[in-house]
């Protein structure tokens, strides 16, 4: 086996002890059936979402993108791109693209995140000595990537060069002007995203990857088969179905089984390292699983980054008991399909808060708000809005102390 399949399956996020524990704990549950004819475009989900609000708005096409231009008594109140919010500022969009800053932030705010060190192009040689040095296990990643691109765990010095060039050349793939390279210490644990909103917890969804459960008497093939066969009942699974491959059969080779095993009653079998859809994997929300000292974390992490309102924030828990996770990524425009459509777990519709909350805050500015018009769940908007402003301009002025006193640390020494 290559150096690159050894590390796909050191890559797992998520091993099968902790797949028992979560199913375990989804006992009662089901999974979701849809309507064949669901909107499966983030684009047609907000329109969707917008018509069962009664909220007039118009489809625009502007720079080959399609727009809404959402409307509210009458007046065009603001302007809608796919995924990209309008309560999130320019700023607030710089540092969550940048994983270093992010982590600065979150550092400033005392809110637990990885350590990170960033890398050009040109410093191989002293990334290389960081790597040789460095005790305890790494991960190497992009700075400005998505989706998991080009990233890679287990780093050691002798896989470092491979991995080095393919973090690379994931980001000149994707046209980065000039690619910069993160080596951070690996976080164990399985990721889970994390939906906040001016202050307000929305929705927790997990990522799983493909994987079969055995029942003591079909194998590995056949599990995979009657899964594919479920999967088509999902309109949003159907089209993405369980691949057997090489990658696959390697990866089973990896764990001492073939395609022909049959896996005993109950024992899991992770099939493919990453845990998106596209690969085989489901989307089960899990809000009722997480800690709420977890969700404030979440909240506390949006908090610390200024200009930043509405955001997918990923987090690593060692288990379901975590009290406290390590936070990777503060997302500046996560997308909401797996928050409609959970596989398993209770459906979410995080964007009739979202608009609800745009469109008061928009009332408000114009001077019209009317406290009669005014529900329990536009009263409970208005106070998670008013704390979370407050929490923010103080978290902020915390953070601008801070430079200050670091800046002139840094006067100090070129004096």
């Amino acid at each position: 086996m290559n150096i690159k399949e050894i590390n796909i399956e050191r890559n797992l996020n998520m091993n099968e002890s902790i797949l028992s524990d979560m199913y375990s704990r989804f006992k009662n549950l089901r999974k979701n059936e849809y309507s064949k004819d669901i909107p499966l475009d983030h684009f047609l989900v907000t329109q969707q979402e917008l018509k069962n609000m009664n909220i007039k708005f118009d489809i625009v096409k502007e720079k080959n993108k399609d727009r809404l231009y959402i409307h509210d008594k009458g007046k065009r109140i603001f302007r809608y791109t796919k995924s990209f919010y309008p309560n999130n500022t320019s700023f607030g969009f710089q540092v969550a693209n940048d994983k270093i800053l992010t982590e600065r932030y979150l550092s400033y705010a005392n809110i637990k995140t990885t350590n990170s060190k960033l890398f050009t192009v040109d410093e191989y040689d002293i990334a290389f000595e960081y790597v040789m040095n460095c005790k305890k296990k790494l991960v190497i990643k992009p700075l400005a990537l998505d989706g998991g691109l080009g990233v890679f765990i287990d780093i050691t010095p002798s896989n470092f060069d491979y991995f080095w060039n393919e973090c690379i050349s994931a980001q000149n793939r994707r046209k980065v002007k000039n690619p910069k390279i993160i080596l951070q210490d690996f976080i164990p644990g399985f990721e889970v995203r994390m939906i906040i909103n001016e202050g307000a917890f929305m929705s927790a969804t997990l990522r799983v990857p493909a994987h079969v459960r055995g029942d003591g008497k079909h194998s590995i093939k056949e599990l995979i088969k009657m899964k594919n066969t479920e999967r088509k009942k999902n309109p949003l699974l159907k089209s993405h179905p369980i691949k057997i491959n090489n990658g696959l059969v390697q990866l089973l080779k990896y764990k001492k089984l073939k395609l022909e095993d049959i896996l005993s009653n109950e024992e899991f079998c992770i099939l493919y390292p990453q845990s998106n859809l596209q690969h085989g994997g489901e989307n089960i929300e899990i809000s009722n699983l997480i800690n709420e000292e977890v969700k404030q974390q979440s909240v506390d992490a949006v908090t610390a980054i200024p200009g930043l309102h509405t955001s997918g924030v990923d987090i690593m828990l060692e288990n379901f008991d975590s009290v406290q996770g390590t936070i990777i990524e503060v997302n500046k425009a996560p997308a909401f399909l797996l928050n409609y459509y959970p596989y398993i777990g209770k459906p979410q519709n995080p964007m009739k808060y979202i608009f609800k909350s745009l469109i008061i805050e928009s009332r408000i500015l114009r001077n019209i708000l009317d406290i009669k018009e005014l529900d329990d769940l536009d009263l409970n908007i208005l106070i998670n809005r008013f704390k979370y402003n407050y929490l923010k301009q103080q978290r902020l002025e915390k953070t601008i102390q801070k430079l200050e006193t670091e800046n002139e640390k840094l006067r100090r020494l070129v004096k």
